[in-house]
């Protein structure tokens, strides 16, 4: 493999500075408008960020996804993101969007919606009402 392959390839991994500064992004963006995910940039770590409602989340990391399951025509809409270790299911309404963002591996997070911290986004914007993390059991 040659130099400029390797350093292709290591720079899609932030350091632990670049990812600081990610962090302190995140903690920066609290008080703000809801937003259920986010774009990330394309030199950005390649995980994505799930964050329930009271502000506690997963790092999961887009190799590690092996399938997308969807229901865009139900009410509500579901998209479950099955991952080696663990199924995370998103429910609410208008998930096309994130639906193709996701298929391309550009969503940086996903946040469940906290009628608590934010106030109800408007009615054309995406949602998540509900987010469950399931484990899977080591065997």
């Amino acid at each position: 493999m040659s130099g400029n392959a390797t350093k292709n390839w290591l720079a899609d991994y932030a350091s632990p500075r670049e990812r600081t500064e990610q962090l302190q992004t995140l903690e920066r963006d609290e008080g703000k408008e809801y937003r259920a995910y986010g774009v990330h940039s394309p030199d950005s770590f390649p995980m994505l960020d799930v964050r329930d409602k009271h502000g506690n989340g997963y790092l999961l990391n887009y190799a590690f996804l092996r399938q997308v399951k969807y229901s865009v025509q139900s009410s509500p809409q579901v998209i479950t993101l099955v991952f080696s270790d663990c199924l995370v299911t998103l429910e609410g309404s208008h998930f096309r969007e994130l639906l193709h963002k996701l298929q391309e591996h550009k969503v940086e997070y996903v946040q469940e919606f906290n009628p608590q911290k934010w106030q109800k986004p408007d009615e054309k914007e995406t949602v998540i009402d509900a987010m469950v993390v399931t484990t899977f059991e080591k065997v």
